[in-house]
This record gives structure tokens, C-alpha cells and sequence, in this order.
């Protein structure tokens, strides 16, 4: 992202990668993931340049079905395993951990708010998000799924305030015609 905005210049960016590899077996066809992202953060608070990435549409599922980040300010690694049992069934376990890019800038919780300020906190591990994710496919009209996440705080959200794990759990029934 690059401009300005109220006398600032804007120059931030967000990288995303999604790797898969399929491992060959005949059953529950395994496949090990990795996924990386880094948002820029800003590095110097008052310079008169914004380095924060403003992401205008992010789904929050994708950083945690908890939703305690957005990508502002974020590194991440997020390494999955991915199975299918048989062609009904799929099971995703991921887990997730989180750091400040830039220890100058503070936490962004979604959309785009901050909600903890840097204040001198050096520390930069945010925590780590353990996800699972189970979909049965009853047949190509009805299927079900179950999600669930939990947030572990680390450093930085322990040294900034209220510090407690969060867990968070939904279902979805789908009717496709």
C-alpha cells in the first residue's frame, strides 16, 4: 500500500503464502500444510509515515474462529494436517503462532482496531491459536461441519492486559440445491 493520507505517507504491505503437500497413501490421503503471513507494521510511532498494512477485507476465520487478530502489524505460521477418513468425512487440526512484526506498533484486533498499545513492550509472541476443523458430507445437498479454536496468550498480550485464553466453538448445517 503506498500514498498519503492527512499529511502521512502510506507505505505498507502484506505477504500470504499457503503451501500443501499431499502425502501418497491410499488411506485418509494426508496432507501437511504451512502457511505464512507477515503484515507490515509501523516502525516508528510519530515519523510522520504510516508502516501499518490496512487490510480492507479480511475474514477473521482465517487467523482463528476466536477472531482476537487481524493481519496489522502480524507475523504468523500455521502449520496443518489435513485428512480424509473416506469421501465423507474431512478433518483439519492447525496450529497457529502469532508475533508482532514491528515491536514499535501495538495489537489490532478485527476489523482494524488497535487494542493494546506498544508502550515501550518489547516482547513481540502474541500467542498461539490451536484450530479443528471436521466437515461430514451427508451427500452433495446436506452436509455438516464443527469448528473450534483456542487462543493461548503469550508474551506480548501478558504484558499489555487482561491475558486469558479464549475458546470458541460453532456448527454449521448446509442445505446447497
Amino acid at each position: 500500500q503506498f500514498g498519503d493520507l492527512a499529511g502521512s505517507s502510506i507505505s505498507a504491505f502484506n505477504f500470504e503464502t499457503d503451501w500443501k503437500y499431499i502425502i501418497n497413501f491410499e488411506n485418509w490421503r494426508p496432507t501437511a500444510g504451512l502457511k505464512l503471513d507477515y503484515s507490515s507494521g509501523d516502525s516508528e510511532t510519530g515519523d510522520s509515515r504510516l508502516n501499518s498494512f490496512n487490510p480492507m477485507f479480511v475474514n477473521p476465520g482465517t487467523y482463528s474462529l476466536a477472531a482476537v487478530n487481524t493481519p496489522v502489524n502480524l507475523l504468523s505460521f500455521h502449520p496443518s494436517l489435513l485428512l480424509f477418513p473416506n469421501k465423507k468425512w474431512l478433518i483439519n487440526l492447525e496450529y497457529a503462532f502469532f508475533y508482532r512484526s514491528a515491536d514499535e506498533d501495538g495489537f489490532y484486533s478485527p476489523p482494524r482496531i488497535q487494542t493494546r498499545m506498544a508502550d515501550g513492550i518489547t516482547a513481540r509472541r502474541l500467542g498461539d491459536v490451536i484450530g479443528l476443523y471436521v466437515q461430514y458430507t451427508y451427500n452433495r445437498h446436506l452436509s455438516f461441519d464443527i469448528r473450534s479454536s483456542y487462543f493461548i496468550p503469550a508474551n506480548f498480550i501478558e504484558e499489555s492486559g487482561p491475558s486469558e485464553s479464549i475458546f470458541q466453538f460453532a456448527s454449521t448445517l448446509t442445505l446447497t440445491f
